[in-house]
């Protein structure tokens, strides 16, 4: 959905949202920044055909035969024949493997946001991202919910104005793929301490929340009715769900075996 301030927010169809390309930005020397797509097309006429569209809105996985993967916060912009549209909360999720990060490991693995803000009503030096995550309902919890875990500050108001002009450093020199149509361009904030996400009760069958605001007029916090700010923030909102080991399928494409061989068993963190 994209959050505009009014009392209805306008609403996307998860399908049309789903199979945009995703970039994202990575250093090639001396200080520069360059764009590499996350999800290749399945028309193209080398391997990229095997890769898998990897975004997901609602639900993670997390193969028991990989690693748990990194979690930074980033900024994500929405873009139109290359221009700026929207800007949302974001995750750059890694798992280190073959001597390089994969952010692309399959179906469902790379987070993105549900709900965005249009980028033209966006005052880029006061917005600020904030994480937060709820651990796992206990197996012998009430049905009622009544022993809920409560949502746990993993960063709060960290700032977003750097990763901002990374994006415009980049979108500068963008590859000519993105004069046509919509894309998303994922931006990992440069503040590492800041950036990462660690925490014990980042498990599977936790909740990971993203939110972007304005700090100011809007302040992003977490409490009984967190709800009264829904159409003035954006929010990436993702369950991580372990599943099956995926270095064992039939069906796993070349593009990821690199992915998982010489991978142990990785049982759930707790």
């Amino acid at each position: 959905s994209i959050a505009g301030g009014s009392l209805m927010a306008e609403k996307l169809p998860l399908s049309y949202c789903q199979s945009w390309p995703l970039w994202c930005t990575s250093a090639v020397g001396d200080g520069r920044l360059a764009m590499r797509r996350v999800n290749p097309s399945a028309d193209g006429d080398d391997e990229r055909g095997s890769w898998v569209d990897p975004l997901t809105f609602e639900d993670m996985w997390l193969p028991e035969d990989l690693p748990f993967p990194s979690f930074h916060l980033a900024l994500t912009l929405v873009l139109k024949d290359g221009t700026p549209r929207y800007v949302a909360p974001g995750l750059d999720s890694t798992v280190a493997s073959a001597g390089r990060e994969w952010r692309n490991r399959g179906l469902c693995s790379v987070p993105m946001a549900k709900t965005w803000l249009p980028w033209r009503h966006t005052p880029i030096a006061q917005m600020r991202l904030s994480a937060y995550v709820q651990p796992p309902t206990p197996p012998d919890a009430p049905a009622d919910g009544s022993d809920g875990a409560r949502c746990q500050p993993l960063a709060v108001l960290v700032p977003v104005e750097k990763a901002f002009e990374m994006a415009a450093e980049v979108l500068a020199d963008a590859p000519s793929e993105l004069a046509n149509g919509f894309s998303y361009l994922t931006v990992r904030l440069p503040l590492d301490d800041e950036s990462l996400l660690a925490s014990a009760a980042l498990v599977p069958g936790a909740r990971l929340r993203v939110f972007l605001s304005d700090a100011e007029s809007f302040p992003t916090a977490l409490g009984s009715s967190d709800d009264s700010w829904a159409w003035e923030r954006g929010e990436c909102d993702v369950r991580l769900m372990q599943v099956s080991p995926g270095g064992t399928s039939a069906y796993l494409p070349d593009v990821y075996r690199p992915l998982f061989e010489n991978q142990k068993l990785y049982t759930a963190r707790s």
